[in-house]
């Protein structure tokens, strides 16, 4: 079961080791440079070992002699040097021996007395093509030189080679070297192309990775940025929504934002009632509580522009038809930027929120942000202004509505107590007078019970009838059982028909005032329609003592017209038979009738 795990991994582990044994030096950066001594390594671990075979073998069966056995060491020898040095910086060095290492075995052959064309062909040819590989121009020009002076030297040093031959098979190399010299400087050429051209896309990849990384972390910036500035409006909005006093929600609202500026000064200016001045009344940080407590403030004007002020002094806000011109904060210490947000709501400037950091602090939030919750301030700080004078106002309306409630029911009581008791048989008026204890509990509005003084004793429950917290009355029930415990249910249902009883005596009050004033607005209609029936003052003022009198139940009425001008002695006449007793010195004329 496990056989073909172990094969496939033995696959994978042969091209690892392999490859091992064939990489380059690390300071081999150049691509081309890198696969060139790559193809080193592996020609040279080739030459090698095919070499040592053939040393093994030739020893083995004795077929080469004790020279030939330490040519061919050396050879293998130099076939390793090659590989050693492919795996260094000097791979060039390496690549000239296995180049020459290869021409050597041809002309070895032939100093062996082997065939000399035969011996040329088969290794020279292969030395040109791994040497138009491996090396430069220079040194192909150079290994090709010398391939063709070794073969026109086999003349002078081997006896019984074909000069002819030998000439022949050198202007042969002369021609292949210079033809491999041309390809290789075309190869090279279009390979350098190739390089510059794939440099060129690679530093084109960069460029567009780099500005795409720019890219990323600007937006990454920029969405955390945003996920603050939601972050920081969600905390705002349950501020805003939670707050009832202007005094925690401009302090919670400094704060808050001095989170974001860990190093900055947030402050907060509110205009005082004349629209004179902008006074800090909250800050986050020690130099602003310490303004704070030297009562700093900004001047303000609203309106047009003085000529006593310069208006580079100032910041002008325009809100509608209306502008403000307020003076700018006072740079702290340490800071550098200088921010100022009017908190306004329509027209009216309620306030500033002015923030000061360092010129290396980040900009967290956005001005278009900041402004939003300079505007959310704002409202919320309008909206607990409006609930306090609602609140006030309601409060003076009740306190109003308890003074006519408690003088009308005065007026229905006239001065005494009114009451009344049933016993399941009749129902009596009763003037009895509670603990002083209950009474407390009574006028607080709250239910009480107690045990009477009565023989024997009786258990009682009472409960306040209140009418728009005004107490206009008591309502109860007892027991005959001086240990009787009320149950909530008794109490509850006691309380439910004091409130009732309150809301039904109200509304007898009413129609009963409303049926008096009815019959008063009657009475003024028939009085008014017989003053209108007759021209004559006289009859007129006759007619008025005597509806007076008659109308309100009056033992005596009278009615008097003062007209100014000179005394006489008949106006004197009348006045002394209307039965006046004091003349005041020199009064003017008068006519008056009296019933």
């Amino acid at each position: 079961m496990n056989s073909q795990p172990i094969e496939k991994q033995s696959q994978a582990t042969a091209p690892g080791f392999f490859q091992r044994l064939i990489t380059p030096h690390p300071s081999l950066q150049e691509i081309g440079v890198r696969r060139r001594a790559q193809l080193l390594a592996a020609l040279s671990l080739i030459v090698g070992a095919l070499l040592i075979v053939g040393l093994i073998f030739g020893s083995v069966m004795a077929i080469t002699s004790w020279s030939g056995i330490l040519v061919l060491a050396g050879l293998a020898l130099a076939a390793l040097l090659g590989y050693f040095l492919s795996r260094t910086r000097w791979f060039l060095g390496g690549s000239f021996i296995i180049t020459l290492d290869l021409m050597a075995i041809a002309y070895w052959l032939i100093w062996n007395h082997q065939d000399p064309q035969r011996s040329l062909i088969m290794a020279i040819p292969l030395a040109l093509i791994l040497g138009s590989v491996l090396l430069p121009l220079w040194g192909m020009a150079l290994v090709s030189s010398a391939m063709v002076v070794a073969t026109f030297l086999l003349i002078l040093i081997v006896p019984g080679v074909s000069v002819e031959s030998m000439i022949t098979d050198g202007l042969a190399f002369l021609v292949m070297g210079a033809a491999f010299l041309v390809v290789a400087a075309f190869r090279n050429s279009l390979e350098q192309r190739r390089l510059e051209e794939v440099q060129k896309a690679n530093r084109d990849l960069q460029d567009q990775r780099s500005t795409l990384e720019k890219q990323i972390t600007e937006r990454t910036r920029s969405l955390e940025q945003r996920n603050t500035s939601l972050q920081v409006i969600n905390e705002f909005a349950r501020l805003t929504s939670q707050a009832h006093e202007e005094a925690g929600l401009i302090d919670q609202s400094v704060h808050l934002l001095g989170e974001l500026y860990h190093h900055g000064h947030v402050g907060i200016f509110l205009v005082d009632d004349l629209n004179e001045n902008a006074i800090l009344s909250a800050s986050n940080s020690q130099e602003g509580a310490a303004l704070i407590v030297d009562r700093y403030q900004l001047k303000m004007i609203a309106g047009a522009m003085t000529a006593l002020v310069s208006e580079s002094d100032f910041v002008t806000y325009h809100f509608g038809h209306a502008v403000y011109r307020v003076a700018r904060p006072n740079l702290l210490r340490d800071k550098q930027s200088n921010f100022t947000f009017p908190m306004a709501v329509g027209e009216r400037l309620l306030g500033l929120l002015n923030i000061q950091t360092a010129a290396t602090a980040p900009a967290v939030l956005e001005t278009e942000t900041l402004q939003a919750l300079t505007d959310e301030i704002a409202l919320s700080l309008q909206n607990i202004r409006l609930l306090a004078q609602l609140q006030s106002r309601t409060t003076e309306v009740n306190k109003l509505a308890a003074q006519t409630v408690r003088s009308s029911w005065d007026r229905v009581r006239q001065g005494g107590s009114l009451g009344y008791h049933y016993d399941q048989l009749h129902i009596l008026p009763v003037s009895e007078s509670f603990p002083r204890e209950i009474t407390r509990q009574l006028q607080a509005g709250q239910t009480s019970t107690y045990v009477t003084a009565d023989d024997p004793p009786h258990s009682r429950l009472v409960a306040p009838i209140v009418l728009r917290d005004e107490v206009i009355g008591v309502i109860g029930y007892e027991d005959q059982e001086s240990a009787h415990e009320w149950q909530l249910e008794e109490i509850a249902l006691l309380e439910t028909i004091a409130a009732r009883v309150a809301l039904a005596l109200e509304n007898t009050r009413l129609v009963d005032e409303a049926q008096r004033r009815a019959e008063r607005e009657q009475m003024l209609g028939k009085v008014s329609a017989r003053l209108r029936a007759s021209l004559d003052i006289d009859t007129v003022l006759q007619t008025a003592v005597q509806e007076l009198k008659k109308s309100l139940n009056l033992e005596q009425a009278e009615v008097r017209l003062q007209v100014a001008g000179p005394r006489s002695e008949e106006k004197k006449r009348s006045r002394k038979e209307s039965d006046r007793k004091v003349i005041p010195p020199e009064p003017p004329s008068s006519t008056s009738a009296g019933a």
